[in-house]
């Protein structure tokens, strides 16, 4: 592609090349009619080609440029052609683009391995509640714990849980034996883990004077499957038998938690 002027005064095209155009800050000279003006305000491409020979004068090769300045010494340089400018912007855009692509794919990937490790760290702590609320993950969940040693607990919800129908009774036939029977109602739709059974035994003030803890496995029959939990909806008939040797006892509380 080559440059071409024309001249406004004669209307005769021209070559001209970069280094004219910024010689003078794109004033010229008219070589046909000695005409000066700006070349760049008239500026041109058109492609090396025999037509285009035909358009310059023969007389002329290529226009000169004024041979004084016609700007003051102050004056900035000539800009490149707007068509130079165009293909440098786009040239920066792209490979700031480029920039930006290969500066912004770490922090997306970083980004995702967060997520992923946020997600397995609440699996873990409510492992849990996601077993109770959907038992099929139950198994999956118990494989992933045996592998980082971790254990799928049952639910312990204690509100759930309800004690009724208690009674404590001297036994007949065993001197200072006292027998305890009580109900345990599980309430919940979901199993739930055994609760500990908590006996206070009082005197005629109501002031304790007995205090025990039983475990699942002492108050359970030997048989019971304790890591299947209390069945949903489930009640359990307790009954225990405990010496209180020479202790007076005239009442009782009965209470469950969990450890």
């Amino acid at each position: 592609m080559s440059l071409i002027t024309a001249c406004p005064a004669c209307s005769t095209n021209f070559f001209v090349k970069t280094e004219q155009l910024n010689a003078h800050h794109g004033d010229v000279r008219c070589g046909k009619c000695s005409h000066v003006f700006n070349a760049l305000e008239r500026l041109g491409e058109i492609e090396e080609s025999p037509i285009a020979e035909i358009v310059q004068p023969i007389s002329q090769p290529e226009i000169p440029p004024v041979s004084i300045p016609l700007t003051p010494p102050s004056a900035k340089p000539v800009e490149t052609p707007a068509i130079f400018g165009e293909v440098k912007s786009k040239s920066n855009a792209l490979s700031s683009g480029k920039r930006r692509a290969k500066v912004v794919w770490p922090y997306y990937t970083f980004s995702l391995i967060l997520i992923l490790i946020g997600g397995l760290q609440t699996v873990y702590f409510l492992r849990t509640p996601i077993a109770t609320q959907w038992p099929e993950t139950k198994p999956l969940l118990s494989s992933a714990c045996d592998l980082i040693g971790c254990i799928v607990e049952l639910p312990k919800d204690i509100s759930q849980l309800l004690i009724d129908d208690s009674d404590l009774q001297e036994d007949a036939e065993h001197e200072d034996v006292i027998r305890l029977s009580t109900l345990l109602i599980n309430n919940a739709p979901f199993a739930q883990a055994y609760p500990l059974l908590e006996l206070t035994l009082t005197d005629k003030n109501d002031r304790p004077v007995l205090r025990r803890a039983f475990t699942a496995k002492e108050y359970m029959a030997q048989e019971t499957d304790l890591d299947a939990g209390i069945p949903a909806g489930e009640e359990l008939q307790i009954k225990l038998a405990l010496t209180s040797g020479d202790i007076e006892v005239s009442g009782y509380r009965v209470f469950i938690a969990y450890p």
